[in-house]
């Protein structure tokens, strides 16, 4: 339960991350990179990862 707690939280932040950088669609003018999708990836999960840390302290 509380890992896809964590899937669905990291997933809302990396939803918002994309929304926020405005790569809506990645067919646009402002291209939506292999690097950049990792490092979206990488700081949704990083989130999450603090958070828990934060609640376990």
């Amino acid at each position: 339960m509380t890992f896809v707690a964590a899937v669905l939280v990291a997933g809302g932040v990396f939803y918002g991350l994309v929304v926020l950088l405005d790569f809506q669609e990645i067919d646009t003018s402002a291209k939506l990179d292999a690097k950049t999708l990792f490092d979206l990836v990488k700081l949704s999960f990083g989130v999450v990862a603090g958070a828990g840390a934060l609640v376990a302290l």
